[in-house]
């Protein structure tokens, strides 16, 4: 009932993949369209601090890729500062 009221999304690129339409391109990154994942982001003073964290459900390579490479960073300013201990700013 409410369908036609919400807004569609803008595809940014018009890509299928063979045999498995789950797939969109978002820049140079595939990502199944099925996975719940994404970043986890507490802002501290100038510091921001962010993990991709993945969801309940299913997950794309790059998803998984994503989650090993970044967690614990800390951003400062928009420049990634280091990788923290989280242990140090869970209080």
């Amino acid at each position: 009932m409410l369908a036609g009221l919400l807004r569609k999304p803008i595809p940014l690129f018009d890509i299928e993949v063979e045999d498995d339409h789950s797939y969109i391109i978002e820049g140079m990154v595939s990502h199944n369209t099925n996975c719940k994942c994404g970043w986890a982001i507490r802002k501290r003073g100038r510091s921001q601090f962010a993990t991709w964290r993945l969801g309940r459900a299913e997950h794309c390579d790059t998803c998984l890729a994503r989650a090993r490479s970044w967690k614990n960073l800390e951003i400062r300013d928009g420049v990634l500062v280091s990788q923290y201990e989280p242990i140090f700013y869970n209080r």
